[in-house]
C-alpha cells in the first residue's frame, strides 16, 4: 500500500510539472503547446524533451509498480491463493507498461537526434510508424502466447472437471482469431519494410 501511494503521489508530481510547462509555453507563444518531436524550441527552452522526460518518469515508475504486483501475485500462486490466469494478466500488464517505456524511450532519443540535426521530420514520422508496427507485432505475439497457455490452462481443468467444454472452446478459437491477426499484422510490417529498404535503394 505504501508503494502504490508513493507512486501515485509522484505520478500527482509529475501532472502539475506537466500542467506547468503547458502554463509556461502557452504564455510564450499564445498559442496550444506542441508535442511533436520535431517542433522548434520555444524562446531557447525545450519543451517537448522536458514532457518527454515526464513521460519516461511516469513510465518507470508504471513498470515498477506493476512489477511489484507481478511478483506479489506469483508468490501468491506458489502457496495456491491465486490462479495461473490471474498472474498471466499481471505479467501481461508489465509487458504493456514496458512497452510505454520504451516507446517514450525512443521518441526521447528521436528528439536529441533532430536537434542535433541529424534527423528530419520525414525521418522521425517514418521511424515512428515502423516502430508503432513493430510494437504491435510484439504485443500480438505476446497475447497469442497468452492465448496458448489460456487453453492449455482449459485443458487441465476441463481433466480435473472443473471446466466446460465450452471454456475449452472459447480458448481455442482465441488462439485461432490471434493467429491470424498476427500473421496479417506480420505481413503488413513485412511489406513495410521492403517498401522502405526499395526507396532507400
Amino acid at each position: 500500500m505504501l508503494a502504490q501511494a508513493l507512486v501515485d503521489l509522484k505520478f500527482a508530481e509529475s501532472e502539475v510539472a506537466r500542467i506547468n510547462l503547458g502554463a509556461a509555453e502557452i504564455q510564450i507563444t499564445a498559442a496550444a503547446p506542441r508535442d511533436e518531436i520535431w517542433a522548434p524550441l520555444v524562446d531557447n527552452r525545450d519543451f517537448v524533451t522536458a514532457r518527454l522526460n515526464l513521460d519516461v518518469d511516469q513510465a518507470e515508475q508504471r513498470v515498477s509498480a506493476l512489477q511489484q504486483v507481478a511478483a506479489h501475485i506469483e508468490r501468491r500462486v506458489w502457496v495456491g491463493a491465486a490462479t495461473e490466469i490471474l498472474l498471466l494478466e499481471a505479467q501481461q500488464s508489465v509487458s504493456d507498461a514496458t512497452r510505454t517505456l520504451n516507446v517514450a524511450v525512443r521518441k526521447l532519443a528521436l528528439r536529441k537526434m533532430f536537434l542535433e540535426k541529424k534527423i528530419d521530420q520525414k525521418a522521425i514520422t517514418q521511424n515512428v510508424a515502423t516502430d508503432q508496427l513493430r510494437d504491435e507485432v510484439i504485443r500480438l505475439t505476446e497475447l497469442l502466447d497468452v492465448a496458448d497457455r489460456r487453453a492449455t490452462i482449459a485443458h487441465k481443468r476441463e481433466a480435473a472437471g472443473i471446466a466446460t467444454e465450452l471454456e475449452v472452446k472459447k480458448a481455442e478459437v482465441d488462439v485461432l482469431e490471434r493467429k491470424v491477426q498476427l500473421e496479417q499484422l506480420r505481413s503488413l510490417f513485412q511489406a513495410v519494410l521492403s517498401a522502405q529498404k526499395y526507396r532507400k535503394n
